[in-house]
């Protein structure tokens, strides 16, 4: 399916409710990856890392696809997570010689979503962690 068929036709999914399915999979991915981390529950449910690599992908597509047209049917924050504070964030985007090396890296949420998701993340906040990686 091409862009013209996702966007004048409305096929498979209206704007409306592709604003809709982007709105409950950021929320899904915020649960996921966040506030209660598939990836970090011992031991690992199958069907819940299956789930999360799912809604990933499809969110990642849909993403991929607005990216193309300049975001101009939804906007570059429409994309972004609630504003993200956490102790583990905050090291991230900290210098690495006020927090030690075992930090360096950031957590492993943060990794994950860097690597995973990063337009969860507003651009000044992933340029501050990556900044910080290289310093």
């Amino acid at each position: 399916m091409d862009d013209e068929q996702f966007f004048e036709k409305g096929v498979p999914l209206s704007l409306k409710e592709q604003f809709e399915a982007t709105c409950v999979l950021k929320q899904l991915l915020y649960q996921m990856f966040w506030e209660t981390p598939v990836a970090e529950q011992a031991p690992f449910d199958l069907e819940s890392v299956q789930l999360l690599l799912s809604v990933t992908r499809l969110y990642n597509q849909l993403y991929d696809r607005h990216a193309r047209h300049e975001f101009a049917h939804f906007s570059r924050e429409h994309w972004h997570w609630p504003a993200v504070h956490s102790r583990e964030l905050a090291d991230a985007m900290t210098p690495a010689e006020d927090r030690g090396m075992a930090a360096a890296f950031g957590g492993r949420r943060v990794s994950l979503l860097l690597t995973c998701i990063p337009q969860v993340l507003q651009f000044k906040q992933r340029v501050k962690i990556f900044h910080r990686l290289i310093e």
